[in-house]
């Protein structure tokens, strides 16, 4: 038998990676991130603990790395071009995108909230974003508001309790949302909060309070 090449041994890794973070998000989503143990998910994923230590150095590397996967390619559509400006365009388009992601990963969008409210996790998500610098992006993004809103501080409140009130509802009764009237609100959120465009430079003066990105995490 010939020795495998880089590219497959590449594979047999990620594959590997991937069945691990599935089944810690499926562990750490119904028992709770803090009952759950590196042997239980080694169980659950059919891996031995030690193959687990290889690829994260601890329970909180693997967490951190299961928030990375769902907001690294999220988050890098508010600004797909990387020139610190959301234009109109990108705007509505990661809408569209953000819109098309949850209704095509809702298992996995569903065990991400159940995740997320538990106590501890917040604070752990906010530290990968500081490490990750996700507040770049979303600078990035409420730089449409401060821009084009008149209120941007309550536009950025509303818009965020719309997209995560809806998400919460959509991913655990998606029998609920006929795909008309997802559309409807997508188009509505679209035309409400990202329908004008002023030139760069031109952002009103009302200030955004120190809090405002953490509304989008």
């Amino acid at each position: 038998m010939s020795p495998r090449t880089t590219e497959q041994n590449e594979e047999i890794r990620q594959k590997s990676r991937e069945k691990i973070t599935a089944a810690a998000l499926e562990l750490f989503a119904e028992n709770g991130y803090h009952a759950t143990s590196i042997a239980k998910i080694a169980s659950k994923a059919g891996v031995s603990k030690g193959l687990i230590y290889n690829y994260f150095e601890s329970k909180e590397d693997l967490l951190s790395a299961l928030f990375e996967h769902i907001y690294d390619n999220l988050l890098e559509h508010m600004d797909p071009n990387n020139d610190k400006i959301c234009t109109r365009e990108e705007a509505r388009a990661f809408i569209d995108y953000l819109f098309d992601h949850v209704k095509n990963n809702i298992s996995e969008w569903r065990l991400f909230m159940q995740l997320a409210v538990q106590k501890g996790v917040m604070d752990l998500l906010m530290k990968l974003s500081e490490k990750k610098h996700y507040t770049d992006y979303i600078s990035t993004f409420l730089g449409y508001f401060q821009r084009n809103s008149d209120d941007p501080m309550f536009d950025i409140t509303l818009f965020t309790s719309i997209i995560k009130g809806f998400s919460l509802t959509y991913v655990f009764a998606p029998e609920m949302f006929p795909d008309k009237e997802v559309d409807k609100l997508k188009n509505y959120i679209k035309d409400r909060f990202f329908n004008k465009e002023k030139t760069q430079g031109n952002e009103n003066n009302n200030k955004l309070d120190d809090h405002a990105g953490y509304l989008l995490i």
